[in-house]
């Protein structure tokens, strides 16, 4: 299993909702320090990741901490490839919001290896868990998790608590204001200053409402996008998938492949079609079953009496298919 580092990143989002999207992998070759080796973060990779995390025989991973697979800090929901990397949606818990708001740990790091389902199907890229940690093998691969997801220290005062407090306010400014024999003082300018105020927070309040329809119709088209990108991808997908079905049959019938390695090819070739192909290279075509060859020192010849029963049959003489079906007729002849 491979456990690789990612920066975490909480800037968009307040801490009314936690329900988030975080980026897991970029796109791209990443060299993971950790285990000296390079791992390339394509369409292939993030499709089967995809494939394992939708499997229902495979148990879904949670966030956790530190690569302990414990306690769990979020639930994962959802994977998704976007242009830039594989992002999950992810549900946090009291724990896990804690834990980010509070900066306890600035960094996420996928665990991931081949998993086998109970119908013992093989997922060679399957996500493990999600973990939160502080110390990142993929240095400078992403963000911090702070700026990925915002989450806010303190509880947002909303219009209306904050028109109810200008209220108060002025009700106190009002006690202050009255005179020694207990007669008001005239509150003109503040009731008027009150007045402008709750006006101003009215106006406030549209423009956060028309934001939010903005912002809503702004996530109704992204949906739509990924809707479309996902399509286009699964014909992309069932297209290579079709295209290594076509290219393995063919090397088991050339003898390259034994039929036992069908799906295990299949699945190499969607990962990393090229090298399949440049494996294909250097593996010799193996000669079919029951196929002759009738060249070099095991050349049979007809002798003059059976080439005279084959020039009076009309038959080609030096056609190796009828220097067999001679020899064999004769062999029958002396059974007899």
């Amino acid at each position: 299993m491979y456990r690789t580092y990612e920066k975490i990143d909480f800037d968009k989002i307040d801490n009314s909702k936690k329900e988030h999207w975080l980026k897991i992998f970029p796109r791209g070759e990443v060299y993971i320090e950790k285990y000296d080796r390079t791992e390339n973060i394509n369409d292939a990779f993030m499709n089967s990741m995809i494939e394992a995390f939708n499997d229902e025989k495979l148990s879904k991973p949670k966030m956790d901490n530190d690569h302990e697979f414990g306690v769990s800090y979020a639930d994962i929901l959802e994977l998704q490839k976007r242009d830039d990397g594989l992002y999950g949606r992810i549900l946090l818990n009291d724990l896990g919001y804690e834990a980010i708001k509070n900066r306890h740990y600035s960094y996420i790091s996928p665990a991931f290896g081949e998993r086998t389902g109970t119908d013992k199907t093989v997922y060679p890229n399957s996500l493990s868990a999600i973990s939160l940690v502080n110390y990142p093998a993929l240095e400078g691969s992403i963000g911090d998790v702070q700026s990925q997801i915002k989450l806010s220290k303190g509880e947002i005062m909303n219009l209306e608590q904050k028109l109810e407090m200008l209220n108060a306010k002025v009700s106190e400014i009002e006690k202050v204001q009255l005179s020694k024999d207990g007669k008001a003082v005239d509150n003109t300018i503040v009731k008027e200053t009150f007045e402008l105020a709750k006006e101003a927070i009215g106006k406030v309040s549209e423009l956060e409402k028309l934001n939010k329809d903005v912002n809503d119709k702004l996530l109704s088209k992204e949906t739509e996008l990924n809707a479309s990108k996902t399509e286009l991808s699964k014909i992309k997908e069932d297209e290579l998938k079709k295209e290594a079905e076509s290219v393995v049959k063919q090397a088991i019938e050339d003898g390259q492949f034994h039929p036992a390695l069908n799906d295990m090819k299949i699945k190499a070739y969607i990962l990393d079609k090229n090298t399949v192909i440049d494996e294909l290279k250097v593996i010799p075509k193996v000669e079919k079953k029951g196929q002759q060859t009738f060249s070099g020192a095991g050349i049979k010849t007809l002798s003059k009496d059976e080439i005279a029963i084959a020039e009076s049959l009309g038959l080609k003489t030096d056609d190796p298919k009828v220097i067999e079906a001679i020899k064999k007729s004769e062999i029958k002849s002396e059974d007899k």
